[in-house]
């Protein structure tokens, strides 16, 4: 995960440099990048979270990270309707952090 959200990060940053990038998709890439690094530290904190067996905590973070993602391409569908240019990098993320999610233990089934 943590390598997934540089990648995407690495991405963005390469996209913003290019002069090209209308006024509304550089926006959008502004948020996202954001996004994504805060997305580092959320998978350092779940990392933390599984090792402590705080499993609720855990998958909290995990949703959160699906969230992210979706928040991240929801941004390029509002208002002017601009087209994602890291919508399969939007999906492959989310795509992972839900198989994450998948494979946390639920918090009641280690008490």
């Amino acid at each position: 995960m943590k390598s997934a959200a540089k990648h995407v990060s690495f991405i963005i940053s390469k996209m913003m440099k290019t002069k090209n990038v209308d006024i509304h998709t550089r926006a959008g890439l502004e948020v996202c990048v954001q996004l994504y690094s805060l997305a580092d530290s959320d998978v350092q904190r779940i990392n933390g979270y599984l090792k402590a067996k705080d499993y609720f905590s855990a998958k909290t973070g995990a949703s959160g990270l699906v969230t992210s993602s979706v928040t991240c391409e929801d941004v390029f569908n509002e208002g002017k309707k601009t087209v994602s240019p890291i919508a399969k990098e939007n999906n492959d993320f989310c795509r992972l952090a839900i198989m994450l999610l998948t494979f946390i233990p639920d918090a009641k089934s280690e008490k």
